[in-house]
């Protein structure tokens, strides 16, 4: 009982762990010069804090877990244990879920046939923007074709396609599914925001689906590499 304990909490202090050091996707860029004029900087100041905002809801949210936890923990210890992994690996994306979202599909803004040339990739750079793009306006969990993104995802360019976590991105049309603090809120926003025009410079087009449909997002397969966690060694048992 005790060696069992003790593997679950150190389980669930890497999974709190991982669900803290949640950021935003980026690319290595050079440093630029700022040359945002006053009202793009009140936009993004406003951005930022209704991300603060959405941070600060999160924390008291997992506080509220650990005070379940807390009040249970003398009842029934490992079926609290067992209701806050299930409910973190739910959280940072290791289940699959199905539930009322939005899709967005990217396919090429004009065919090969038209213009001559070989139908356009969607790169990394462009896929990092618009994914950081739906995150500051409120989108919770999201999978790009069948790659769930979660907080250690990687996305790169390898000999001029796309990678996410470590898998080739699928060729056009793709489909993005998410779900969203306020889905209605995020698809009015969408259809005025300028990563519409970044698309189309790129020579492809953004279609989104009405907000509130049925999606369904995948489970994260892959494993999670946490620097400085490990979980402890089912072999060692407390003396």
């Amino acid at each position: 009982m005790g060696k069992k304990l003790h593997i679950n909490l150190s389980l669930i202090t890497i999974l709190f762990g991982f669900m803290i050091s949640t950021q935003y996707l980026t690319v290595k860029n050079p440093v630029v010069k700022e040359t945002r004029d006053i009202n793009k900087l009140r936009d993004d100041l406003k951005k930022e804090q209704e991300i603060q905002l959405q941070l600060i809801s999160e924390n008291r949210k997992y506080d509220e877990q650990l005070l379940k936890y807390s009040k249970s923990n003398n009842e029934d210890p490992e079926s609290a244990i067992k209701e806050v992994i299930q409910q973190l690996e739910k959280n940072i994306g290791l289940t699959e879920v199905t539930g009322k979202g939005i899709t967005f599909t990217i396919e090429p803004l004009f065919g090969e046939e038209l213009l001559g040339e070989e139908v356009p990739q969607l790169s990394s750079e462009l896929l990092v923007r618009f994914l950081n793009e739906i995150k500051m306006l409120g989108a919770t969990d999201i999978a790009v074709g069948d790659e769930r993104i979660i907080a250690t995802t990687g996305i790169r360019e390898v000999n001029g396609r796309t990678m996410v976590n470590n898998s080739q991105l699928a060729d056009l049309p793709l489909t993005i599914s998410i779900f969203a603090i306020d889905s209605n809120k995020l698809y009015k926003t969408l259809q005025v925001s300028p990563i519409i025009d970044d698309f189309a410079i790129e020579n492809l087009q953004l279609k989104i689906s009405k907000p509130n449909i049925k999606v369904s997002l995948p489970s994260f397969d892959n494993d999670i590499k946490l620097k400085g966690l490990s979980p402890v060694s089912s072999t060692k048992e407390k003396k």
